[in-house]
């Protein structure tokens, strides 16, 4: 009779069980929505916002997000009862998440640390995004199944975005871009920067090389090789060396584990696959030389991965100084999320500096690890390591214990996303490919096997009960509020870029009100109203009084929107000094002094800051003062002619003849004279 009842007490239990493994109607759905996550955010760029890529990758991030949420939740509410995967390594990551809540509060620029710096937009809503879409791909891609149409899509996806970075090398982009802030002939492809787009070709080579070595079929094996080949060649073309690192680590890995008895048997299609790319990387060695560029040259970019005191190996390593100062000044919480750009101004190298020539700020610590640390502080680095390297330790125990004979797509995917974090650690993370490997962590989790104890664990949870009204909460409150903002700023940017449209036609008012309608859906961004000061001051070359004033507001504006941005103080001195001079009231002169020496004091290395103070003491007959700024100027970028004019005309007014003289013969040898 015991024995009885404890067989029809196993039987319901079997049934409950049964009951939640049943398909539901909307779990097609739900695959699908990830999978267009997948598709489109690599492929996905605007030609109708200024930032022409980010943007629309952060946005459709977005949108998918929250009808995940909303089609889960649903699904949810219609069974009334859920069973949730999670590991034990997600308490980390929640703790993470909590700390960059906590780090946005006391962070040294709110709005920046809520919505990201522009064109990188991971600030606190995107990490909330990672969160939610990782927790969510663990309970929705828990098939084997999902695994292998996961990298298929992947692959192919892959494929024709590295086709199109391969047609931007030999040149035969169908779209114009116009001016790109790195050498001609590099791919980007829908990435906008060969960076960034080798960060997302890092996570398909595993998943291809998976693919093509579980393809049964010649025609399935000849179109993965033929990928492979292709992804592998574009990465070659972005000439990114991080990326070659990470790569060429991962494949390491990759044969690890796989481990001698599946390389046995694989060991013809990997002879092949290896001839065949070993003769692509001879062509593309020979294309790239012919290109008569040195920074193209194959060869060379090789070799200067071990010159650590030179080109953007050294730059790096004067990032990474800087970024260890800022974790050493704010060691708890940091200074906020991707608010590295603004911190980068205070703490920058001279040598960093001097090697771009002061030019450029650095808006990334170009490592994961420092640039999560500078704005989280140590607590939150720890935590997030911790639930990293948990997850890579747990992945990896699972491909080297499975023994079954389809272990090599869960191989891939776990290899690619050790590969993106190798990569990572000389790169930048964007929403085009982070998403995608945190969807992979959320893919690998619910796929688990039971090699361990604490692989995963699975709750029953009540939508009714607090536990089920947090999980609610926790879902939709940041999807909608980070969709919401998201869209705004999408809006915003498309209208700040037909304000330079507008402005090409000489239409002042619709670019104004086009700018005002941008700064109005995104305050936070001070470009758009610098930016605004700077189109006034092209078009009307002979600047009136109404005009200056109105540029002088609007680097007002951009200076309330990001306090801490150096540049907009510069520029604000600038138009100061303009006003001075044209209407000859002191008032404004000082007023220029004082915005050029908050600049200084905020970054000691500004050039144009150094040289708009050495302006501005020489026209107050400071001269002494003037050249002990100039010369920073000069040691920062030394063929500079303004600074050799003013630098000459200082000397001259103290009476150094000598170093009047100097300056002024360095003058007369520059090619443009100041006028």
């Amino acid at each position: 009779m015991a024995k009885r009842k404890k067989q029809i007490k196993k039987s319901k239990k079997q049934n409950k069980q049964a009951e939640v493994l049943v398909a539901h109607p909307l779990d097609i759905w739900l695959e699908i929505l990830f999978y267009l996550i997948i598709v489109g955010l690599p492929v996905i760029f605007s030609r109708i916002t200024f930032d022409q890529f980010d943007i629309a990758k952060l946005v459709l991030f977005r949108i998918l997000t929250i009808l995940i949420v909303i089609l889960w939740l649903v699904r949810w509410f219609s069974l009334r009862k859920l069973s949730i995967t999670y590991g034990n390594q997600d308490l980390f990551l929640l703790g993470f998440l909590i700390v960059v809540i906590i780090a946005t509060y006391f962070s040294i620029h709110i709005p920046t640390a809520i919505h990201g710096k522009y064109k990188r937009y991971e600030g606190l809503l995107t990490f909330l995004n990672y969160g939610i879409i990782y927790f969510l791909a663990a309970q929705v891609l828990n098939k084997k199944t999902h695994l292998e149409r996961l990298a298929k899509i992947t692959a192919f996806t892959g494929m024709a975005v590295a086709f199109y970075g391969l047609l931007q090398f030999v040149g035969a982009d169908p779209l114009r871009w116009g001016r790109t802030p790195f050498e001609a002939r590099k791919s980007f492809s829908s990435f906008g920067n060969p960076d960034l787009l080798a960060g997302y070709l890092v996570i398909v080579i595993p998943v291809i090389l998976a693919l093509y070595l579980s393809a049964k079929e010649d025609w399935q094996k000849l179109m993965y090789g033929g990928g492979f080949l292709i992804v592998s060649s574009c990465l070659l073309t972005t000439f990114t060396r991080g990326a070659w690192l990470a790569t060429t680590f991962g494949l390491v890995l990759f044969s690890v584990l796989l481990g001698r008895k599946i390389l046995a048997a694989k060991a013809r299609e990997i002879l092949i696959l290896a001839v065949i790319f070993l003769a692509v990387f001879v062509f593309t060695v020979i294309g790239s030389i012919a290109t008569g560029q040195n920074s193209l040259n194959l060869i060379n970019r090789l070799n200067s991965i071990t010159k650590f005191d030179q080109g953007s190996v050294f730059t790096r390593k004067e990032i990474w100084k800087a970024a260890i100062k800022m974790v050493e000044d704010r060691p708890l919480f940091g200074l906020g999320p991707d608010t590295f750009r603004i911190a980068s101004e205070h703490y920058e190298t001279f040598p960093y500096v001097k090697a771009v020539k002061g030019v450029t700020v650095a808006d990334n610590a170009h490592n994961y690890v420092l640039q999560i640390a500078a704005g989280t502080g140590l607590l939150g680095i720890t935590l997030f390591l911790v639930f990293i390297i948990s997850s890579f330790i747990k992945n990896f125990r699972q491909a080297v214990t499975d023994n079954s004979s389809d272990k090599l797509i869960f191989v891939g995917l776990t290899i690619s996303t050790i590969a993106y974090f190798s990569h990572l650690l000389f790169g930048l993370s964007v929403v085009g490919s982070s998403a995608v490997f945190w969807i992979f962590l959320g893919a690998l989790l619910a796929n688990l096997g039971n090699q361990g104890k604490a692989s995963k664990f699975k709750i029953k949870i009540n939508y009714r009960n607090y536990v089920g009204v947090l999980l609610v909460i926790i879902l939709v409150i940041p999807t909608f509020i980070a969709s919401y903002f998201g869209i705004r700023m999408l809006i915003a940017d498309h209208n700040f870029a037909f304000a330079f449209w507008e402005s090409s036609m000489y239409r002042l008012d619709a670019m104004e009100a086009r700018m005002n309608l941008a700064h109005k859906l995104y305050p936070s961004n001070g470009r758009y109203r610098s930016n605004a000061a700077r189109l006034y001051l092209q078009i009307r070359n002979n600047s009136d009084l109404p005009t200056l004033d109105k540029i002088i507001g609007f680097y007002k504006e951009a200076i309330e929107a990001e306090p801490l941005e150096v540049d907009n103080h510069v520029f604000l001195s600038n138009a100061y000094y303009m006003k001075g001079n044209f209407t000859k009231n002191m008032h404004y002169i000082k007023l220029a002094l004082k915005e050029a020496r908050w600049s200084v004091k905020r970054r000691p290395y500004s050039r144009p800051g150094r040289y708009m103070l050495g302006l501005l003491y020489f026209r107050l007959k400071k001269y002494h003062q003037a050249i002990k700024n100039l010369l920073v100027v000069e040691k920062i970028s030394g063929n500079f002619e303004k600074t050799y004019f003013l630098l000459a005309e200082s000397y001259k007014k103290l009476g150094n003849k000598a170093r009047a003289a100097h300056y002024s013969k360095l003058l007369n040898a520059s090619s443009n004279l100041p006028r």
